[in-house]
């Protein structure tokens, strides 16, 4: 967790894209990666709040996943499958129901966050096919994420900052450098920390893939791929190009001539009842549009704004491989 002041500084370097609004609250942050922190116990195995400053506050609510020191799920999970997102949304007035659901708020590690999310559902549908039941209350809040954890899968942030992040920010911050400077000096340092919580005796690595918009996500698949961020070696990523979509130049760095993207095969079907069906010049929220560079289109990227404004559990489960 950063310290305020490591908060502050990460700040000083995304104020150079002018995102028009003040540094956001640290104590609100601080909560938001208490509550990530109690999810992350499930992994340890171990509860931590008596390790963890809540700042001067009491904590939000008991813990979740434990029952005293016990965690509630038998076997002690590990991590294989972890999504990066954009950053974690900006808290609204909330909107309590009978058993203490907030329906107007919708971050994933909030067990009173209950209103509907892709960013939950489409990853309980990538590992659990239908049906799905959009959870009302706290406790099954904490049903579906004990489920999640089971399954190996953690949610993080590319941005430690709740703000109204739009296109023009997004385009910014890849051409000032500012994607790859907190892909290295903030995302890549909690990447580190959870890669100690890999499986030991799993004989595959953790899977990375990405959930956020284009503009952002596709610029960091492509940084990857072609070796100008170096992909923390704990992981791995499906990176193979699909095939060519069209998407905004600026969303796309230049590739070096001597590592040349060469397109790929549409992967294999990754189930059988919901086969992968490409759509002419429309695939995962890339849009086609005239004038436009035509680049690869990553097996990594889940975001789909054509279907769902998210991630899409099709792709998901083609991201990380599953059957």
């Amino acid at each position: 967790m950063l310290t305020r002041k490591e908060f502050e500084d990460l700040w000083k370097e995304f104020a150079k894209a002018a995102p028009k609004c003040a540094i956001p609250n640290y104590d609100e942050y601080q909560q938001s990666e208490n509550m990530f922190e109690d999810y992350l116990d499930i992994f340890r195995g171990v509860n931590t709040r008596n390790q963890r400053s809540n700042g001067n506050n009491k904590w939000y609510y008991e813990h979740p996943f434990f029952n005293g020191e016990k965690s509630k799920l038998d076997k002690r999970p590990c991590i294989k499958y972890i999504m990066i997102g954009e950053a974690r949304p900006i808290a609204k007035t909330p909107m309590f129901n009978a058993c203490g659901g907030d329906e107007n708020n919708t971050y994933f590690y909030n067990i009173t966050h209950v209103k509907q999310t892709n960013w939950l559902k489409e990853p309980f549908l990538a590992f659990y096919p239908a049906p799905w039941v959009k959870p009302s209350c706290p406790i099954d809040k904490i049903d579906i994420l004990l489920q999640l954890a089971s399954q190996g899968y953690i949610l993080i942030d590319l941005f430690p900052f709740a703000i109204n992040y739009t296109s023009t920010i997004r385009k910014k911050i890849n051409r000032l450098g500012l994607t790859n400077y907190f892909y290295a000096n903030y995302l890549d340092v909690k990447l580190s920390e959870l890669c100690k919580l890999k499986c030991d005796n799993h004989d595959k690595k953790p899977i990375i893939a990405f959930s956020g918009p284009a503009t952002t996500h596709h610029f960091l698949a492509h940084q990857i791929i072609n070796g100008a961020i170096i992909l923390n070696p704990c992981f791995d990523i499906f990176g193979q190009p699909n095939c060519f979509a069209t998407i905004p130049v600026l969303a796309v760095p230049v590739v070096p001539a001597a590592v040349p993207v060469v397109p790929a095969l549409i992967p294999p079907i990754p189930s059988s009842t919901t086969p992968w069906v490409p759509i002419a010049n429309l695939l995962n929220g890339v849009y086609a549009n005239s004038g436009f560079k035509k680049a690869p289109f990553y097996r990594c990227e889940c975001w789909d704004a054509s279907f769902v404004a998210g991630p899409r559990s099709l792709f998901i489960r083609n991201a990380f491989d599953l059957p």
